[in-house]
């Protein structure tokens, strides 16, 4: 420790006057309570012994005060946790992360038709189809490229196609037309009556068709 000698003018012990060898560096030590002396014989005054040999634990406590005095870290008793050789160190497995997938959403325009892709040229989307095959196909459309095709089995056959709108709030008088078409009697032609109706929904709601 570097600590700065003094030479005090009364001395602290009775057998370390002053002039003698080392009396600045024992009190200096002294006055950091890192040296303590003992009661001389007689019980007169407090002695230091400079000439009385020092046993490892003395010297062990002298250096652990003067560690603590000029803020030595003394090193702790606290194991420290160690792998043994040889010993696999586990390293954390990192887990996939499960990305949604983007659905394709239906978004209505702020005015004029609701229904998207309404001539079938744009593909499927956001068309839905319920039956017994691809409704959006090539064969004999009304303009363009594509049209939509439901029922012309050979067997009984309920197919739907539809899309979800919605009305917005600002809408008035909107109006849905349905049309039915009776089954085909032979390829390509339809026959029996054509029905048409018309419904009326409030501004703001939703509506399939």
């Amino acid at each position: 420790a570097n600590f700065a000698l003094i030479n005090p003018t009364t001395p602290t012990f009775s057998d370390v006057p002053i002039g003698s060898t080392f009396y600045a560096d024992i009190e200096t030590l002294a006055a950091r309570t890192i040296l303590s002396g003992a009661t001389c014989s007689g019980g007169s005054g407090l002695c230091f012994r400079p000439n009385d040999n020092v046993r490892r634990g003395e010297l062990s406590k002298v250096v652990r005060r003067a560690m603590e005095a000029s803020g030595t870290p003394i090193p702790g008793s606290t194991p420290t946790a160690t792998t043994a050789p040889g010993q696999p160190t586990s390293t954390p497995i990192p887990q996939p992360t499960s990305t949604p997938i983007p659905q394709p959403t239906n978004t209505p325009p702020a005015s004029g038709e609701l229904i998207q892709n309404g001539d079938f040229e744009s593909g499927t989307q956001p068309w839905q189809q319920l039956g017994q095959g691809g409704m959006i196909v090539t064969e004999f459309p009304y303009a363009g490229s594509y049209g939509a095709w439901l029922g012309g089995y050979a067997s009984f056959s309920e197919d739907r196609l539809w899309q979800t709108i919605t009305i917005p709030s600002n809408a008035t008088g909107p109006t849905y037309v349905s049309t039915s078409i009776s089954p085909l009697t032979r390829p390509y032609q339809a026959h029996g009556t054509t029905s048409t109706s018309r419904y009326e929904r409030p501004a703001g709601s939703t509506w399939r068709r």
